[in-house]
């Protein structure tokens, strides 16, 4: 809860080949992140690698470089009232841009990670955006079925 990720002076925020990123989970339960700025970098967010009951709340997430939340193979996700603002390409990397992404993680040896499910997308306010504002994308359909009870509501999604 309420904290501020400032990557201005830390090196490991200006090398792409590190992939920075404010927050990352993987296999986590129960996090909260509330009132918080997130800014610089290359993702703002990752939830990825199976997480579960994960909320992202009243945030200010700005200035990265690729995605600003970034949702690998999650269950029971609520990302509701954040601002998500002039996310581009800062670093000229290439990178494929979005505010809000959604994609089933890729293959393991012969294991495929779920798709993602029981997610809600509501209240954010989306502005000054070069590539996507809200992007699901389900893979790996023959082996691991759809994404399920995917909500999206009440966002404003602003000029670029």
């Amino acid at each position: 809860h309420e904290c501020v990720i400032n990557p201005e002076n830390l090196d490991v925020w200006t090398v792409y080949s590190k992939m920075p990123q404010g927050l990352l989970t993987r296999r986590a339960s129960n996090i909260i992140m509330s009132s918080s700025e997130i800014y610089g970098g290359r993702y703002g967010i990752v939830l990825g690698g199976i997480g579960r009951y994960i909320q992202i709340i009243d945030c200010n997430i700005h200035h990265q470089f690729g995605d600003a939340i970034r949702v690998v193979s999650v269950e029971n996700v609520l990302i509701k009232g954040n601002h998500i603002h002039h996310v581009a390409d800062y670093q000229n990397t290439g990178e494929h841009i979005d505010g809000i992404q959604f994609f089933p993680s890729g293959p393991s040896g012969q294991y495929y990670y779920p798709q993602s499910h029981n997610v809600q997308i509501m209240d954010n306010l989306i502005t000054d955006m070069v590539g996507q504002m809200i992007f699901i994308q389900a893979n790996y359909i023959d082996k691991i079925g759809y994404m399920e009870n995917i909500t999206v509501a009440n966002n404003i999604l602003g000029p670029k």
